[in-house]
């Protein structure tokens, strides 16, 4: 007698169902062996275009990470301009950017002179004492007055890094050969009123002009500066930290005192900094917008809309972005553009 079959019990139905599932896995069987087949094919690649595809995706994401950035997850990254900018306006920028000599930061007479007089004491020096000593030269915007405060070692190369004492007897000697001691900046910083700090009874601001913009450099340069986030800075670049830098500088400075600083005095200093300093562009999260220049091109590339503090920051983004692309520059060196433009078209710069 034969091997009783084991499907006597089963209705038609369920026969019918069964040959259907059997099909199925042969025709899943092969198309896994087509497939193994596949990948032994592209596993027989050369290694040739495996390194020039890899080199390529570092090289984009290298790209990618030096750029200016809002310091946000990839995920949640908003850097683009707002819509509806005049592109036209932005073209010609970066078109006169590409055939004017004057192209970089050191091109103005200020930061020339600092980076030439002090370009090798701060290669020395950490962020922080950078960034006083780009302070101080903004506020005694003089030549003589620098070489100075070299001359008379106003600047040493251990905390406080400056010495105050020397610095108010230079800037008096100087006032009284009758020389000039205040900058010509765009915005003239004057301290106007020191804040009552903790643990003090009073305050009152020298009435001297000397000795109040010597005061004003302690405070802005020194006291308020924020030497840990500096320091965390300068020994693991990031955008956080950048961010929290600049923006913590500029809450102390305003709680400390009135009138001595401000978006465009900041600018001035990081204009210093990035002259002696290599700075990654990767690691910039946030920058003033409040510049003279700045708000007349938020009015320029958007003239019928209102933009919040992120939305400039993106349109600063944007011009450096245009213009590196038409010449390799610098962060700064794009933005100093749209100050020369305006005073070219004013006829107040002479290309020579």
């Amino acid at each position: 007698m034969g091997k009783p079959c084991r499907f006597l019990n089963m209705t038609p139905k369920q026969i019918a169902k069964r040959k259907e599932r059997q099909r199925k896995q042969k025709w899943r069987a092969v198309k896994k062996k087509e497939k193994a087949r596949r990948n032994v094919k592209l596993s027989k690649k050369s290694d040739c275009s495996k390194k020039k595809k890899a080199s390529a995706s570092e090289h984009s994401i290298r790209q990618r990470k030096l750029r200016p950035c809002c310091g946000q997850r990839c995920d949640m990254c908003t850097c683009k301009p707002f819509p509806g900018m005049r592109t036209k306006c932005l073209s010609i920028l970066a078109k006169r950017y590409v055939h004017t000599p004057l192209n970089t930061i050191p091109d103005t007479t200020d930061v020339s002179v600092f980076q030439e007089v002090l370009g090798d004491l701060c290669k020395k020096l950490p962020i922080a004492a950078v960034l006083t000593l780009a302070y101080i030269h903004v506020v005694f915007n003089q030549r003589h007055l620098l070489e100075a405060m070299v001359q008379k070692k106003v600047f040493v190369n251990k905390k406080p890094w400056v010495h105050w004492d020397r610095l108010a007897k230079v800037i008096h000697a100087a006032k009284a050969r009758g020389q000039l001691i205040r900058s010509s900046n765009y915005y003239s910083a004057t301290l106007r009123r020191v804040v009552l700090q903790s643990r003090h009874k009073s305050v009152k601001a020298p009435q001297n002009p000397v000795e109040r913009d010597v005061l004003a450099c302690k405070i802005i340069g020194q006291d308020a500066l924020p030497h840990a986030i500096c320091e965390l800075y300068e020994a693991n670049p990031s955008r956080d930290l950048w961010k929290g830098m600049l923006q913590e500088w500029m809450r102390q400075a305003s709680s400390r005192a009135s009138g001595a600083f401000g978006h465009y005095y900041m600018k001035c200093c990081l204009d210093r900094l990035f002259s002696v300093r290599q700075i990654c562009h990767g690691t910039i999260s946030w920058w003033p917008t409040e510049c003279p220049s700045y708000k007349k091109w938020y009015g320029i590339l958007y003239p019928k809309q209102r933009l919040d503090d992120n939305s400039k920051f993106q349109v600063l983004c944007a011009i450096y972005l245009k213009l590196n692309a038409a010449r390799n520059c610098s962060f700064p060196n794009a933005l100093a553009q749209t100050c020369w433009y305006l005073k070219e078209k004013n006829e107040r710069l002479a290309l020579t």
